[in-house]
């Protein structure tokens, strides 16, 4: 799943859907691989925000069937709450490994 995720981040031409889509489950995972209670209960409630922004800006049917739009709306907004958590932080050399995979050549 890490070596896909690198890929889209890699790829320039991947859209921007995709790489807030591969972001989102990128954080879920490694939040998945910590184990970390607190962590994991910001993730969940980070989720459940975004479920709501979505719902009350396309109606709750529309979280049954996910469009395109919608769906990357939906990662953005997740991201969004989790890095304003109180939870979240990354590193500064996390931060230079993400820009590593982001701009080093395909």
């Amino acid at each position: 799943m890490f070596k896909f995720i690198a890929r889209v981040f890699r790829n320039r031409t991947a859209t921007i859907m995709t790489t807030r889509r591969a972001q989102w489950a990128a954080v879920k995972a490694v939040a998945a691989l910590s184990g970390d209670p607190s962590l994991l209960a910001s993730i969940a409630d980070a989720e459940q925000r975004a479920h709501d922004v979505i719902a009350n800006t396309y109606g709750v049917e529309a979280l049954s069937q996910l469009s395109d739009k919608q769906s990357d709306e939906l990662s953005g907004v997740a991201l969004r709450f989790i890095e304003a958590s109180a939870e979240y932080s990354v590193s500064f050399e996390v931060h230079q490994e993400l820009a590593r995979i982001i701009y080093s050549p395909a």
